[in-house]
This record gives C-alpha cells, sequence and structure tokens, in this order.
C-alpha cells in the first residue's frame, strides 16, 4: 500500500491546528507560563520547535493587535 506525502502529514497538520486553537483561547499568563517552561534550546524540526514557533506566533499576533487566525489554503480555495 502506497501512501502519498498528504495523506502522511494529515494527522500532523490536524494536530498543529488544534494545538494553534487551544493557543488562541489561552489568555496571556498561560502563553508565557507555556513558553518559559519550554527548553531555551530545541532540535530544529522537534515538535518542541513546532511549539515554539506557534508560541511565539501567538504572542506576537496580540502584541501586534491581530488576534485573527490566518487563513488557511483550503479556506483560500473554496473562495474562488
Amino acid at each position: 500500500m502506497e501512501i502519498t506525502a498528504a495523506e502522511f502529514l494529515a494527522p500532523i497538520r490536524d494536530q498543529i491546528a488544534e494545538i494553534k486553537q487551544r493557543l488562541t483561547v489561552m489568555d496571556d499568563r498561560h502563553l508565557e507560563a507555556v513558553l518559559e517552561a519550554m527548553p531555551k534550546i530545541v532540535p530544529a524540526g522537534s515538535a518542541e520547535m513546532v511549539l515554539s514557533v506557534l508560541l511565539y506566533g501567538e504572542i506576537a499576533a496580540r502584541e501586534n493587535g491581530n488576534v485573527l487566525p490566518f487563513p488557511s489554503k483550503s479556506h483560500l480555495r473554496s473562495r474562488t
């Protein structure tokens, strides 16, 4: 049975979307606490790196006054 890259990555994409959703509903204090609990040095491509990027992105979005999530590619495709 062959599996395509899209099929292989779908569960990971779903998990990342779920994490992003959870971060959007956390208050600032909890976001900072999660960030503080993260290791200071994380391996490239690790789950910790992904979480760090998502955390920094959510914090930056709030600091810039932009709390709306960026539209997904599937959302953009459905509008055309």
